[in-house]
C-alpha cells in the first residue's frame, strides 16, 4: 500500500480511468440507476454514462461537482477531476512537443512490446493524445476514439500548403516521374499524416477531396502510366495544392516558365479585368498621396470584373466551399456585421458559375456548394437584421437544394429560416419549418437530427409545452452521442459538443424560468462556455449572457454581475445585432435590483455598449 492508501497498481491507472471507475462504483454504492442518478442532478442518463465511461473526454467541472455532491464523494471525485485534468494538459503537451519536430525527422516507432524503466515488456501502450490504453491489436499511436477525432481534420482539402510540404524524397521522386498517382502515394503518406493520425491518409477519404471512390484511387496509383487527361490533371492539383514549380504541366494562368504578374499599362491581373476612373499615372509616390474624395466614393469608382468559365470542374467547387468556410469563419469571429457585405459579393460571382456547362456530378455538388454559400451569408444578413436580405439568400440556398438534391442542405437550410422566425417572434411559423426539416429524417445524420431536436424543443418550451419539449431533449442528447465520429456535411461541422450544449441550455431556459430553477438550464449554459473553442467567440458569448441573464431573473445577482464582466470584454469585437439585443436584455432584467450598486453599474456598462433602440 502507498501512502494515501492505494495499491502500487492503482497509481499507475490515469486519473481519468480512475474518475470514470469510482463514479461508477459510488453509483453502484448508492443503489441508483444511471436514469436516477441524472434525474437527481438535473442531466440526462447520456452523460451519466459518458462519465462512467473510459475515453478521451472528461467529464465537465459542473458535472463532476453535481456528482460528487449527491454521491456524497466528499471532494474526491474533485480531486480525481483535477488530477485528470492536469494529466491530459501534459499528455497535450507532450505532443505539440512531437507535433512541431520536422516531418522528415519524424521517428517512426517499430511495432513491438516497449519496455520501462525495468527493461520488462509493457503491454498497456498509451494513446499519445489522451493517455487511453491502447487495444492489443491496435499498432498506431491513437486510440480509436482520438483517431476518429484526428481524422475530422481531414474531411475537406487543405486549403493552404506551404513549399516546406512538399519537400520529401517521396514527393521529389513522384514529381520527377510525372505519374500523378506516384503523387497521390506520397501526398497519402506524408510525414505529418503519419504523424498526426498514426498511419497513411487512407483511400477513401483522399477520393473524397478529388471525386473519387476508393478503387479509382487505387486503380490512378497503380496504374503503370500517369493520367494524361490535362483537366483532370489541373483538377486534381488544384484540390491538392500541389504548386506550380514541381508540376509537368500548366495550370490555368500560370506557366512553369512564367509566373503569373500583372501586365503594365492594362490593368490585368490573373485574368481579372480591373477599370477605374481615374489614370494610374496620377500617383506621385514621392509626394504625399492625396485621393482627392472621401475614401468610400474613391473605392466606387474602381470596378472588378472577373470573368466567368464556360465550364467547370472539380476545382470550381473546391473554390467555392473554400469561399463558404472563410465567410462561416469571419462571421463567427466578427459577427455578421464585418462579413455580410463582402459575402453578398462572393455570392453574386458564384451564382455565375450555376450557369456553365459541366459534368451532373460537378452540377450537383456546385449547386449544393453556392446554396450553402447562400445560406451562410442569409444567416450573416440576419446577424445585422438584413432581413429581407436574408430572405432572399434562404429563397436561393433552398433553390440550390433542390438543385442539388441535397434534402441535408434544405433540412438545415429550413433550420436556419426557423431560428430566425422565432428571433423575430413567429413560433408558429418557426415550429412549422423544423417540423417539415425533419420529415425525412432518415437522410440526415444523428449530429443533424439532434441539432433539429433541439430548435424543435427550444420552440415547444416557448409555447410552454414543457414535457414535449423535455422529451425532445432526450432525443437530441441520444442523437448527439450516436453520431460521435460520422462524417457531418460542411454546414454542420460547428455543431460540436460545445454548441450542442448551448443550444440545450438555451432550450431549457424556458422551463428553468416557469420552475424558478436555475439550475434546469444552467449547468449546459457552463459546460458550453468552458467547451466553446476559441474561434466560436460569438457562440461563447451567446452562452455566456444567457447564463447572466438567467442568474439575473430568477438566480444570485452577484453571480450574475460576475459573469457579465467577463461578457462586456467579450463581446466588445463583435459586430451582431442579435448579441446586442441579448445584451440589451440581460440590462432589462438587471432593473430589478436598482439597490445592489454592482448590478447598477453593469446594467450602466452595458447600456453603454448596447443602447437601447430608439422608440421612434
Amino acid at each position: 500500500m502507498t501512502g494515501d492508501g492505494a495499491t502500487a497498481d492503482e497509481t499507475s491507472v490515469p486519473a481519468a480511468v480512475q474518475l470514470a471507475r469510482e463514479i461508477r462504483r459510488l453509483r453502484k454504492v448508492a443503489d441508483l440507476s444511471q436514469p436516477e442518478l441524472a434525474l437527481r442532478i438535473g442531466y440526462t442518463r447520456q452523460y451519466i454514462s459518458m462519465a462512467e465511461r473510459v475515453g478521451k473526454n472528461i467529464p465537465s467541472q459542473e458535472l463532476v461537482r453535481a456528482l460528487d455532491k449527491v454521491l456524497d464523494a466528499n471532494g474526491a471525485l474533485i480531486t480525481l477531476h483535477q488530477q485528470a485534468k492536469a494529466e491530459q494538459a501534459a499528455v497535450r503537451q507532450n505532443a505539440s512537443v512531437t507535433e512541431s519536430r520536422p516531418p522528415d525527422g519524424y521517428p517512426m516507432s517499430a511495432p513491438g512490446p516497449q519496455h520501462g524503466a525495468s527493461g520488462r515488456a509493457v503491454d498497456d501502450r498509451r494513446c499519445s493524445a489522451c493517455g487511453t490504453v491502447l487495444a492489443a491489436d491496435n499498432t498506431g499511436r491513437l486510440c480509436s476514439s482520438c483517431y476518429r477525432g484526428k481524422h475530422d481534420e481531414f474531411r475537406t482539402p487543405p486549403t493552404h500548403l506551404p513549399n516546406e510540404f512538399f519537400d520529401t524524397d517521396d514527393f521529389r521522386a513522384a514529381f520527377s516521374s510525372r505519374h500523378i498517382g506516384k503523387v497521390f502515394k506520397a501526398y497519402r503518406n506524408h510525414p505529418r499524416h503519419l504523424r498526426i493520425l498514426g498511419k497513411a491518409l487512407n483511400q477513401e477519404q483522399f477520393g473524397r477531396w478529388l471525386g473519387l471512390n476508393q478503387g479509382q484511387v487505387s486503380k490512378i496509383e497503380n496504374a503503370p502510366k500517369s493520367e494524361q487527361d490535362i483537366e483532370l490533371l489541373q483538377t486534381y492539383a488544384a484540390i491538392l495544392r500541389l504548386p506550380q514549380y514541381l508540376l509537368w504541366f500548366d495550370l490555368p494562368g500560370q506557366s512553369r516558365l512564367n509566373p503569373p504578374q500583372s501586365s503594365p499599362g492594362t490593368g490585368k491581373l490573373f485574368g481579372s479585368s480591373v477599370t477605374a476612373d481615374f489614370p494610374s499615372a496620377a500617383v506621385d509616390i514621392f509626394a504625399n498621396v492625396n485621393l482627392a474624395v472621401e475614401p468610400g466614393e474613391f473605392l466606387n469608382q474602381i470596378s472588378i470584373e472577373t470573368p466567368v468559365p464556360g465550364r467547370i470542374g472539380w476545382s470550381d467547387v473546391e473554390h467555392i466551399r473554400s469561399t463558404t468556410r472563410a465567410v462561416a469563419t469571419a462571421e463567427n469571429v466578427f459577427g455578421g456585421g464585418l462579413s455580410c457585405e463582402a459575402a453578398m459579393a462572393q455570392l453574386r460571382w458564384a451564382g455565375k458559375l450555376l450557369d456553365a456547362r459541366a459534368d451532373n456530378d460537378v452540377r450537383c455538388a456546385m449547386f449544393e456548394a453556392v446554396g450553402n454559400l447562400s445560406s451562410v451569408v442569409a444567416y450573416s444578413a440576419f446577424d445585422v437584421s438584413a432581413y429581407e436580405a436574408a430572405d432572399r439568400c434562404f429563397h436561393l440556398a433552398l433553390w440550390c437544394s433542390d438543385q442539388s438534391g441535397s434534402w441535408a442542405l434544405r433540412a438545415n437550410t429550413l433550420a436556419e429560416m426557423s431560428r430566425k422566425a422565432a428571433y423575430l417572434g413567429d413560433l408558429d411559423d418557426a415550429l412549422s419549418m423544423i417540423e417539415f426539416a425533419q420529415v425525412r429524417s432518415d437522410r440526415l445524420t444523428n449530429t443533424a437530427r439532434a441539432m433539429l431536436c433541439t430548435l424543435r424543443a427550444r420552440l415547444l418550451a416557448l409555447t410552454s409545452r414543457h414535457g414535449e419539449a423535455r422529451s425532445d431533449i432526450a432525443r437530441a442528447d441520444a442523437y448527439f452521442h450516436e453520431g460521435a465520429g460520422e462524417l457531418n456535411p460542411p454546414w454542420l461541422t460547428y455543431y460540436d459538443i460545445a454548441e450542442h450544449q448551448g443550444s440545450i441550455g438555451k432550450a431549457l431556459i424556458p422551463i428553468a424560468q416557469a420552475e424558478q430553477n436555475v439550475d434546469i438550464a444552467a449547468p449546459r449554459l457552463r459546460d458550453a462556455i468552458e467547451l466553446h473553442r476559441e474561434n466560436y467567440p460569438r457562440s461563447r458569448a451567446f452562452s455566456r449572457t444567457r447564463l447572466a441573464t438567467l442568474a439575473m431573473d430568477i438566480g444570485d445577482p452577484h453571480e450574475a454581475v460576475a459573469i457579465g464582466r467577463q461578457l462586456l470584454d467579450e463581446v466588445a469585437p463583435l459586430r451582431s445585432d442579435r448579441v446586442t439585443s441579448e445584451l440589451r436584455g440581460l440590462a432589462r432584467v438587471s432593473d430589478r435590483y436598482p439597490q445592489i450598486g454592482d448590478v447598477k453599474d453593469l446594467r450602466h456598462d452595458i447600456l453603454a455598449l448596447a443602447p437601447p433602440k430608439s422608440s421612434t
